[in-house]
């Protein structure tokens, strides 16, 4: 997915931090969540389309932040790092390693999420197809 597409559709600038690209997809999947539209298919439909270009425009953006491919400051490895002797650990480190933690779990969640709404869905059009079935 082209990244300007990607920040496109989360509605942020091209010089956003991770963290307020988190933000903005958060928000979006409040907004856009299927399951506040279950008692309108139509509606759904659309939704879980809009979640899905959602949740791949994140997707591409969470990897690209987290590679670095987008920030030019970005240290070789071994390279000095901030107040720190080569080959020595900064004291954000850990934050880093938090971060990508949340995001695995973040990504783990998700998929989930997504796998219990495409079961439901499937689960109501067997209950919906039983229940015609014996109304005939």
């Amino acid at each position: 997915m082209d990244i300007e597409h990607c920040y496109k559709i989360l509605d942020l600038d091209r010089n956003a931090s991770f963290q307020q690209v988190k933000e903005a997809y958060k928000d979006l999947v409040n907004i856009w969540h299927p399951d506040r539209f279950s008692n309108k298919p139509r509606l759904k439909r659309k939704a879980e389309q809009k979640l899905k270009e959602i949740n791949a425009a994140y997707d591409t953006l969470r990897i690209r932040l987290d590679t670095g491919q987008n920030t030019a400051d970005r240290k070789e490895p071994g390279a000095r790092g901030k107040g720190g002797e080569k080959g020595v650990p900064r004291k954000d480190q850990g934050q880093e390693r938090i971060d990508r933690t949340e995001a695995i779990a973040e990504a783990a969640t998700r998929m989930a999420l997504t796998a219990w709404v495409h079961i439901s869905a499937a689960f109501h059009r067997f209950v919906n197809q039983v229940s015609d079935a014996s109304k005939e």
